[in-house]
């Protein structure tokens, strides 16, 4: 099986892309809060659905440009983690397969009563978990 190369995290093809804009002025643009844009540039927080919409508008891009660049990085380590953990599975070889590393970043879901952002590891901050 050929190795998965290891695509660099997006926040780099980002910063690339902001040139010499600073993080204040694009996150302003951008509409969301310099922290989550810094999060994002400095590799600590994944892109999400909304991030990337609002990304390809701005840097006006494909649509789901941005989105696919984290899907990329997200499979990659992924793909590392599992061959890496592969001699320890406790599943037979055919459920292995099946059930490849969990993605890192976990995207927008949404609640009943609005939108809530899971944390990186997966996990939802206690502040966002209760539904309805």
């Amino acid at each position: 099986m050929p190795r998965m190369h290891s695509p660099p995290h997006p926040g780099k093809a980002l910063r690339d892309a902001l040139g010499d804009m600073d993080v204040t002025t694009a996150a302003r643009k951008l509409q969301v809060s310099r922290t989550t844009l810094s999060r994002v540039l400095n590799g600590a927080a994944c892109i999400s659905v909304d991030m990337s919409i609002r990304l390809s508008a701005a840097l006006r891009t494909h649509g789901s440009l941005w989105y696919e660049l984290q899907m990329s990085y997200d499979m990659a380590h992924a793909a590392r983690r599992s061959a890496q953990n592969s001699s320890d599975s406790k599943f037979p070889p055919e459920q292995s397969q099946s059930l490849l590393g969990v993605v890192q970043c976990t995207t927008m879901s949404f609640a009943a009563n609005g939108s809530h952002y899971g944390r990186r590891d997966g996990r939802v901050s206690r502040r966002h978990s209760q539904t309805v």
